[in-house]
């Protein structure tokens, strides 16, 4: 077995937590996995692993070797990379990227169909779910998250941000009193998203801030169905400005508090370890090109022009969506 290859089934196997577990995400037998790790602990005269029956995991030489291994993989990509390019030979392979279900709606199936018009040759997954995915299980490249509770095993990269305000329908408004004080949201029918959970913080202009417990009739953790929720005027929603600012103009949704706005979020793309393949590296220039004019503000993107029904794909440039359509998946 050639060195490059066993290097590669080392950083899988090290990101897995297991042989098996590597070889099914590697899409070969687990004897071939323990194949190229027996190569190499022979090459190198020391263990890189400690097994049990339920998990493996580095040793001290295995730590060593980790971030010199993940190098020379990106050198090799790298040069691979730029002898295609040389030869006019464009990328190719697969990417499996993750994301909530508004993310993926909003904003990666947008950039994927630009990433799959400029690189036809590359196979996307798009996997969906309102929950933390777990990198190295799924075998996913890269997870896009909002949030600010990131998974210490993930190394996370930061990309932009996400500011939220509260908002209700002028349905709900007409039935209950517009609050005037963040206390006087614990009397008032609160949709609430569960991803972030019931407390609620709350900033204003002069850097006060204010925490407080919301209820109400319902909560969920998709941001899209407490969107529908809210115009619904089943109560009010702390949403992504930029998100809902189509209805805001149109006078579906009316600003509550509009001198104090939410925690603001991060937006991260997460990989299971600092080594990335030059199509991750690719898509996720991508992404920073189409966030830079709009200062990392994910939502601010494409979400409004998508409220307002407009063919995302002709904005994007090229053609309709069903022509190069990505393969996205949802949690079961």
């Amino acid at each position: 077995m050639d060195r490059l290859t066993a290097l590669s089934y080392f950083i899988r196997a090290a990101d897995a937590g297991s042989f098996t577990r590597a070889a099914a995400l590697l899409g070969v037998s687990l004897a071939t996995v323990s194949r190229a790790i027996d190569f190499l602990e022979q090459e190198l005269g020391t263990p890189l692993f400690v097994r049990t029956t339920r998990k493996v995991t580095l040793t001290t030489a295995g730590e060593a070797m980790r971030p010199q291994a993940e190098n020379i993989l990106k050198l090799s990509e790298t040069l691979y990379s730029n002898v295609r390019a040389s030869a006019g030979l464009a990328p190719e392979g697969t990417l499996r990227v993750s994301s909530s279900i508004v993310i993926g709606r909003v904003f990666l199936q947008y950039i994927i169909l630009k990433f799959r018009r400029r690189y036809p040759g590359v196979h996307v997954e798009l996997f969906t779910a309102d929950a933390n995915v777990d990198l190295a299980r799924t075998g996913i490249d890269i997870a896009f998250k909002v949030g600010n509770n990131l998974p210490e095993a993930a190394v996370a990269r930061h990309l932009g941000s996400v500011h939220s305000i509260l908002a209700a329908s002028p349905e709900y408004l007409r039935r209950r009193p517009m609050p005037q004080e963040p206390s006087e949201l614990a009397r008032h029918d609160c949709v609430i998203n569960s991803y972030f959970g019931s407390k609620t913080r709350l900033w204003n202009s002069a850097d006060d801030s204010a925490v407080m417990d919301i209820s109400g009739g319902f909560e969920c953790n998709n941001t899209l169905i407490c969107l529908d929720m809210c115009l619904a005027g089943q109560g009010i929603a702390m949403l992504p400005r930029d998100f809902i600012s189509h209805f805001l103009q149109t006078g579906a949704l009316v600003h509550v508090l509009p001198g104090w706005e939410g925690e603001p979020y991060g937006f991260y793309a997460l990989t299971a370890s600092r080594y990335l393949s030059n199509i991750g590296r690719l898509f996720l220039d991508m992404v920073r090109e189409e966030l830079l004019p709009v200062s990392g503000s994910v939502y601010a993107v494409y979400a409004a022009d998508l409220l307002k029904g407009k063919n995302i794909s002709r904005l994007t440039g090229g053609p309709a969506p069903g022509d190069l359509q990505p393969q996205v998946r949802e949690a079961p």
